[in-house]
């Protein structure tokens, strides 16, 4: 019943601004929220995961998932809908989501011209790629900010292991990932872990972090509208990255000039409230492109070097379409009617 209710709004576009407009009214509390933890200090992590209600600003409700409908519209300076779908992240593969197509939107935007071209074979809908959508945030810390936050951790590696979704709680070797950390903290001052807002509440994951002498930052709950914007600042305070799985923030570290590298560890995603939609998409073809297209992106990060490599470069023109970025205009040309 749930399914067919969620359907029911994505392809009716009275019934989806009906439902948007309750929302607003109902979750306004929230509007207020994210202005409040837009203040907290970066290290605050237990306060800005903490749940909220979404309070949407585009009528797309996947939109508007860590405040990237906002980002966008007040990088345009409009407070106008999107008129589009805008897929969730980096998605890797043929698979072409089932309600980016759906939704009762005319357009579409994504991140790269390899996306663009696997969604033009599955609608007819105009695609606009508009590069990294961490571009388009404002940084939530100033630069006088960072540099106080620099001089006080020194050199800095952050970390970003591989996280949980709606449903779906990613697990690894941990001390697998520690051991490794702890084999490279010599080259730096301090070490971050930065957690998705779902694992920040494990508190034995957490415990198993401090316990090390690691600092912790989240760059928020969902909802919050100030997630993207709170990420940025949270890469350009590191000086390296290390990551475990291959992740939207990739392409987002590279673009932001931090080199990094991704040790590649098992990641066992266990499904629960038996949820398996994010699977049940992938056909044959749509698996195989995902596991080449994954193992493509580990080989290029797979060295730990302080240098950005052309390699890399390319492959985040490829998938995140770091040279695609879209002045303001362009952007409210593409979603006029």
């Amino acid at each position: 019943m749930k399914e067919l209710i969620k359907k029911i709004i994505i392809i009716s576009q009275p019934i989806n601004k009906l439902y948007v407009f309750v929302l607003r009214i109902l979750n306004k509390t929230s509007e207020g929220e994210s202005r409040r933890r837009r203040q907290l200090s970066i290290f605050d992590y237990q306060a800005v995961i903490q749940d909220m209600p979404l309070y949407p600003t585009d009528i797309v409700i996947d939109n508007n998932f860590y405040g990237l409908s906002k980002a966008l519209q007040k990088y345009m300076n409009t407070t106008l809908p999107l008129n589009s779908y805008i897929e969730h992240g980096l998605v890797l593969g043929t698979l072409v989501k089932k309600d980016a197509v759906r939704w009762c939107t005319p357009k579409i935007m994504t991140l790269s011209s390899k996306r663009e071209a696997y969604i033009k074979k599955a609608t007819v809908k105009p695609v606009l790629k508009i590069g990294p959508y961490i571009h388009y945030a404002e940084d939530l810390l100033s630069d006088n900010e960072l540099r106080a936050l620099k001089k006080d951790l020194g050199k800095i590696v952050m970390v970003f292991p591989s996280h949980s979704i709606k449903n779906i709680d990613a697990t690894f070797n941990n001390d697998e990932l520690i051991s490794y950390i702890e084999s490279k903290k010599k080259d730096f001052d301090s070490v971050v872990i930065c957690l998705y807002w779902r694992d920040a509440h494990n508190k034995a994951l957490v415990k198993s972090y401090l316990d090390k002498g690691y600092k912790i930052m989240s760059a928020g709950h969902v909802h919050d509208t100030n997630f993207l914007s709170r990420l940025k600042s949270i890469i350009k305070l590191s000086d390296f990255a290390i990551s475990n799985s291959v992740g939207t923030h990739i392409g987002y570290i590279t673009f932001l000039g931090k080199p990094q590298v991704i040790v590649e560890q098992a990641i066992d995603y266990n499904v629960s409230k038996n949820d398996n939609r994010a699977f049940d998409q992938r056909n044959k073809e749509a698996t195989e492109t995902l596991n080449s297209e994954t193992e493509e992106i580990l080989n290029a990060y797979s060295a730990y070097d302080f240098n950005i490599t052309e390699r890399q470069l390319k492959i985040a023109d490829k998938y995140w379409g770091i040279n695609h970025i879209k002045k303001p205009d362009e952007i409210k040309q593409f979603i006029k009617n």
